[in-house]
């Protein structure tokens, strides 16, 4: 019978009138399981691209695309199934967003999702500075410094996203200035930052003076080592030099008036917001002698201190004096409280403690050498009469020099020293 037959009279009979059930047989499985049992495509396009963008659908189905168009996800979802279009990865300085992203299958392709690329806005941080009188170091973020000169606009040179964070701070104070920094720290919202405000002020200074008293001629005082004052007269005095809260401060007498010795008290201590008022230097008529000696080897730094508290920091060969008088009758101690790098420096015990007998003190002779050896003397056992095996050094003043154990050239160890008892010089 020919097929235009066959197929007259299928639907004649009421048969199947689709291809698809007649190849199974003539058997209809309906119109609605036909659509259930078909697969259809998810896509849209993308606009505005200059990048790589992924795409997934269902958190899935990744798909990569380099240029604008038309894009359709390489699974194929029955119908009825849901769908959902996201942006995994975004293309370089650009910012996708998706529209008609998620819905149902309904019996067809999905051709309506769309992706638009744009560039992603940056903008500036910036703001005003106020009161500066030198150099101001700003930084954000912890980076991108900004050196700012004068007062008015600045902008840093780096532009932040949208949505980006910032925290703008001071590095670096200008020189004699604190500056503050207000609405330092936020986040951009679509525009540039204007109202960073830097303000600066001068750093407080305070003034350090005290009263003398008793003096007779002239005196000469130093603060931190110099800032020199003259005094003549009895009364209120103040340096010349401000300093700054937090300074320390240490008042010390450079030169004595003739036939006097003048002595400080409250002399030493830190600017604590106010002013200094409180130094006390006194003088007194009586005999008072200078402390003093020389110095050979040294090739470095060397410290040296004595029991009035004053502290000499000498660097090269020659004599030297500590300030402060002592009244004839005092006894003294000099000891070293640093030595130079590479050299242990002695003083021998017959002259590093003495009694002021009515004459400037010269003769305390401190010798450097390099630190591969120094002198010594041995501690004799007072029981035996033997030598303990240890050598005690010269410097043992200082309470930390180093002394060697075992026997005389042992090793070095540092050690806390006892009395020096005379006996038998040793190397080591």
């Amino acid at each position: 019978m020919p097929l235009i037959a066959l197929v007259g009279l299928a639907f004649a009979c009421g048969g199947p009138t689709d291809p698809a059930e007649i190849a199974n047989g003539g058997v209809s499985k309906g119109p609605l399981a036909v659509t259930r049992n078909r697969l259809y495509g998810v896509g849209g396009t993308i606009s505005g691209l200059s990048g790589t963008v992924v795409l997934q659908d269902n958190a899935g189905d990744n798909l990569s695309r380099n240029v604008g168009g038309p894009f359709t996800f390489a699974t194929r979802l029955p119908n009825g199934s849901t769908y959902s279009v996201t942006v995994l990865l975004q293309p370089a300085g650009q910012a996708c967003t998706v529209a008609n992203g998620s819905g149902t299958i309904n019996g067809s392709n999905v051709t309506s999702v769309a992706v638009s690329c744009a560039a992603i806005p940056f903008f500036s941080v910036g703001g005003t500075v106020s009161g500066l009188s030198g150099t101001v170091v700003l930084e954000n973020n912890g980076g991108d410094m900004l050196n700012v000169f004068a007062n008015g606009s600045f902008a840093f040179p780096t532009a932040l996203a949208n949505g980006s964070s910032y925290a703008v701070t001071v590095l670096t104070n200008p020189a004699g200035q604190t500056c503050t920094v207000t609405n330092a720290s936020g986040t951009v919202a679509g525009a540039n930052v204007t109202n960073v405000a830097v303000s600066c002020m001068m750093n407080p200074l305070y003034s350090l003076g005290g009263f003398i008293s008793g003096v007779s001629g002239t005196v000469v005082l130093q603060d931190n080592g110099g800032d020199n004052l003259a005094l003549v007269a009895d009364g209120s005095f103040v340096f010349a030099t401000p300093l700054a809260n937090g300074s320390s401060y240490k008042v010390s007498v450079l030169s004595q008036p003739s036939g006097q010795a003048c002595t400080v008290t409250n002399g030493t201590g830190t600017i604590a917001g106010t002013n200094v008022t409180n130094v006390a230097v006194t003088c007194a008529a009586g005999a008072y002698y200078t402390l003093g000696g020389s110095v050979s080897g040294l090739s470095g730094t060397l410290v040296l201190q004595d029991t009035t508290g004053d502290v000499l920091t000498l660097t090269a060969d020659g004599p030297f004096t500590f300030p402060t008088l002592l009244a004839d009758g005092s006894t003294y101690t000099v000891w070293v409280t640093s030595w130079p790098s590479g050299q242990t420096c002695a003083i021998p015990n017959a002259v590093a403690n003495g009694t002021i007998s009515g004459a400037n003190v010269t003769n305390v002779a401190v010798s450097c050498a390099p630190a591969i050896y120094s002198q010594g003397y041995c501690i004799v056992d007072e029981v035996t009469g033997l030598l303990t095996g240890v050598c005690m050094d010269l410097y043992c003043l200082a309470g930390l020099s180093p002394n060697c154990a075992g026997t005389p050239n042992g090793p070095l160890v540092q050690a806390a020293c006892g009395p020096l008892i005379d006996s038998t010089p040793c190397l080591y």
